[in-house]
């Protein structure tokens, strides 16, 4: 899942980039996309500064906002994201090398969906 969203990033930006005129490679997003980014991130994280409270303050903006996709730039070295209804801990995608997780943060949305957010460096 992971893999797939982040591919629909990239290739987003590279058509929006596509109809400027700008040659941008999958690895360097332009510039506004850059400065949208950081400006969207400060705002979701607000002051958290580990990778437990990165965690935390993304999947409580992904609940309040209903929001069921990645809302900011990775937190540490791989990021993880699910959801699920009915109550139950959603899965989210892990790292395929061997990684330390660093954050796994939950949050509820108004109709029971529960958001994670897990991090790993």
């Amino acid at each position: 899942m992971k893999t797939m969203m982040c591919l629909l990033i990239l290739t987003l930006s590279v058509a929006h980039d596509a109809l400027t005129g700008t040659v941008v490679s999958a690895v360097q997003p332009a510039p506004l996309a850059a400065a949208r980014t950081t400006v969207e991130f400060d705002s979701v994280w607000g002051t958290a500064q580990t990778d437990q409270e990165k965690c935390q303050a993304e999947a409580d903006y992904m609940a309040s906002n209903r929001a069921f996709y990645h809302v900011g730039p990775c937190i540490g070295r791989f990021e993880g994201i699910g959801w699920s209804r009915g109550g139950s801990l959603p899965g989210t995608c892990t790292p395929r090398s061997r990684m330390q997780l660093t954050g796994d943060a939950t949050s509820v949305c108004d109709d029971g969906t529960v958001v994670r957010v897990r991090s790993w460096r």
